[in-house]
This record gives C-alpha cells, structure tokens and sequence, in this order.
C-alpha cells in the first residue's frame, strides 16, 4: 500500500492524481494492489529556486482503514515509505522531464 503512482512507480493502483503544474504541486492517492481499503496520499511541492536547483517536499499520509493495518502493518508501512522517496523522486523528475 502507498506507494507513489503507478506510472511513476509499480505496485499501486491509481485511485486519484492531482496535478497542477502551474503551482508546481502534484498528489496522488494510492491503495494496495490486494483489495485492502487502504489508502497512501502523497503530495510533491515543488519550488523552483531562479539559478539554482528546485527544492521539492515530499510528504504521504497512510490511513489504514482496517483493523490489522491500523494495529500492526500500518505502523510498519509508514515507516517503508520513506524508503521509496528516492524512487518516487526519479519518477517525478521522468515525469517532468521535456518530451
């Protein structure tokens, strides 16, 4: 559960994207490929920096919505996640990237 989208990234189902390059701002709403109900939202903020190198926040939301998600694999998920950062960060970078 929770990873970042599936074109971005396997092992998700897409459930809802939100992009507005205008504010340079993109989520994205995963769940798990297994039929579980929960949910992953991650969010890209990126700020471009004139000169230099944009800065981008990362940041995700898990909302596990039964019970052993939130008592056990939950807790474990969140902790995972920030270890699929530097992949999702690759991804936005293809994403962005000039066709």
């Amino acid at each position: 559960m929770g990873h970042p989208p599936h074109d971005l990234a396997p092992g998700s189902s897409d459930t809802q994207r939100h992009d507005d390059p205008g504010r340079h701002l993109f989520e994205h709403t995963s769940r798990s490929d297994d039929g579980n109900p929960a949910r992953a939202l991650w969010r890209w903020q990126v700020t471009p920096i004139p000169g230099q190198r944009s800065r981008i926040e990362v940041s995700w939301h898990v909302s596990p919505r039964t019970f052993w998600r939130r008592a056990l694999f939950g807790k474990l998920r969140r902790r995972q996640m920030g270890d699929e950062v530097p992949d999702s960060l690759r991804a936005l970078a293809a994403l962005l990237a000039p066709a």
